[in-house]
This record gives structure tokens, C-alpha cells and sequence, in this order.
């Protein structure tokens, strides 16, 4: 087996793991990939795409990419249309490996996702990301070749693919994070005064512009953006990971943080005088096919509320009691 063959099936394999495509998929891609004949095709037709983005105009290369993920797209044949299921990341990971050549540091690529959005993909070098509700992902497109480094916004799980060279490098706001291969969150919104990363397995170091800390499975720090601070906890291990699963937890929840949950997850914008539940908490686990409706029947009942929906808009008002 050659080197580039073995690249190749180990980047294959980190990418299509069982839980995504299952054995005999990876099995079928391992047949297909012995064929010398099929190889010198992918190889053709990655050179041909390579040429062609090259010559395209650097402003298209430069848009944001907005990615969609459907069920159908791993229900495809793919050792026959191989060209049709490999999105953008996993075809940066082959040119890296096949064609060999270098891209410009300065072509920026940007995965962006809406209110009530998640996304799931992969990085060039196989590490896998999964993506909250507004957040941003932004790297270049040299990332692999001498550097791992990528800026987020919003809410961010890595599970970092391990490559001690290159360690992986996450810049949000005034922090940086770096690992070599481990699972972690960063999450910054801006409008949220902190910034937090979480370390689920291995070891990362959080640096600011003042200090640093090493994390431990089970611990995160916050950076407070006014004060320039670093503080180490303890971090929920089952509450970080659920949105990755497609659950929604409210714990001891104030108002102002159930109402920022409800726009993240299902896209609407709400309206709420959240003075008038200060001192109210709600903590509540939702399963994937719970509705935003079946939510605030719960809510109406609990935090003693009436809700009406104006066109994309969710209006919260306190239930008034009548003597």
C-alpha cells in the first residue's frame, strides 16, 4: 500500500466512522479505493476541480458557505458517486493528500448557521465539529498544510483529530484555546458576557492576553470580557453535550436565559419583559420532537405566563391575577 493510499484510508476512516455510515460502508470505500483504475479517476477528477477553483473569481471563493445537512446525503451509493457525497471539507482533505499543492493564506472560508440552525461537518484534516444555533467557524484555506487554526462565534464542540505537528488552535474573542487531539467546547455569543471553553476528553490550554490554565476532563473556564479575567469550574458533562444530541435543558434557567434558548433553538424572535420574572427559575429536559408549543404549555403552567405568536415573533407577558 502506498503512503498517499494509507493518508487516504486513514483520513476515510476518521471521516466515515461507524456511527456515521456504519462498516459496510467503509467497506465498500475500502474495495473501491484498492481498484488502481478508480483511484487514478478520483485523482483526475480532484485535479480537474482544483484547476477550476483556482481560475475561479476569489470573491465567490471567498463567500460564506452556509451548510445544510439532510439525511439523504448518507443514504447515497458513494463508492459509485463518490463526487456527489464529498462536501467541501472532506474534498480539502483529499487535495491535501492527493494533488499535493498549496492554497492561499489569504482565502477565507466561513460556516455560518442561523437562528434555530445546527450544523455537522468535518474540518480538512478530519476533525469533527458540530455547531449551535448562530455561530461561526471561520479558517483558511492553507489550514492542514502548517497550521490547524480556526476563530468561532457562537457555540462550538471540536473533537480535534490528532496530529502532534499541528496543534489545533481556536481563537474567540480575547482567548485562544490549543489541543492536539481532544473534545472541547468554546462558546461566545456576543451577547453574552463571557467567553467559555469546556474540555470533555484529553487536555487543552486556555490562554488570554494576562494568563493561562490547563483543563482537565470535567472542568471549563470563563473569560469575562469586561474584566479581562480567567476563572476555572466544573463542567456538566451530560448539560454541555446534549444540544450536540439534538436535546434542549433548561437548569435553574432565569427568564433571560430561557428566552435566548427558545431564539437559538427554534429561530423566532421573542419579546419579554423579563423584569416581571425575577426571582423565577425553570429547568426542564426537552426530547428532539418536542414542539415549541408543547414547550410553553409547560411554561405557561410553571412560570404562570401567557404567550402569542405575532408573524416570527414569540410576545411573553406575565399572567395577571384577578381579585
Amino acid at each position: 500500500m502506498s503512503e498517499n493510499k494509507s493518508h487516504i484510508d486513514a483520513k476515510i476512516n476518521r471521516l466515515y466512522s461507524d456511527k456515521m455510515l456504519g462498516k459496510e460502508a467503509i467497506q465498500d470505500l475500502e474495495s473501491w479505493l484498492d481498484n488502481e483504475s478508480e483511484r487514478e479517476e478520483l485523482a483526475l477528477y480532484f485535479s480537474e476541480k482544483w484547476e477550476a477553483a483556482k481560475t475561479s473569481d476569489v470573491k465567490e471563493a471567498n463567500q460564506t458557505k452556509r451548510l445544510h445537512l439532510t439525511s439523504t446525503w448518507w443514504n447515497l451509493q458513494f463508492y459509485k458517486n463518490v463526487a456527489a457525497i464529498l462536501l467541501l471539507p472532506l474534498i480539502g482533505a483529499l487535495l491535501f493528500v492527493i494533488i499535493n499543492q498549496k492554497v492561499a493564506d489569504t482565502q477565507l472560508m466561513t460556516v455560518r448557521t442561523e437562528l434555530g440552525d445546527r450544523a455537522h461537518f468535518f474540518l480538512p484534516d478530519g476533525t469533527e465539529v458540530h455547531m449551535n444555533a448562530l455561530s461561526t467557524l471561520s479558517y483558511n484555506l492553507s489550514y492542514g498544510v502548517n497550521q490547524r487554526n480556526v476563530q468561532v462565534t457562537g457555540e462550538v464542540y471540536f473533537d480535534v483529530f490528532k496530529n502532534p505537528s499541528l496543534p489545533f488552535v481556536v481563537s474567540s474573542d480575547s482567548i485562544t484555546v490549543e489541543a492536539l487531539g481532544t473534545q472541547f467546547m468554546v462558546r461566545n455569543y456576543l451577547d453574552e458576557p463571557f467567553v467559555r471553553s469546556s474540555l470533555l476528553e484529553g487536555k487543552i490550554k486556555v490562554e488570554s492576553t494576562d494568563e493561562g490554565m490547563v483543563l482537565v476532563p470535567g472542568e471549563s473556564v470563563e473569560y469575562n470580557k469586561a474584566a479581562s479575567v480567567l476563572t476555572k469550574k466544573r463542567f456538566d458533562l451530560g448539560m454541555g453535550l446534549a444540544w450536540t444530541n439534538g436535546s434542549l435543558i433548561f437548569k435553574d434557567d432565569t427568564m433571560e436565559d430561557v428566552c435566548r434558548k427558545i431564539e437559538h433553538w427554534y429561530g423566532v424572535e421573542v419579546i419579554c419583559t423579563t423584569a416581571d420574572f425575577r426571582g423565577k427559575t425553570f429547568s426542564l429536559r426537552l426530547r428532539k420532537e418536542e414542539t415549541l408549543y408543547n414547550l410553553l404549555a409547560i411554561m405557561s403552567e410553571v412560570l404562570q405566563l401567557n404567550y402569542r405568536m405575532n408573524d416570527d415573533k414569540l410576545i411573553i407577558t406575565k399572567k395577571r391575577i384577578n381579585n
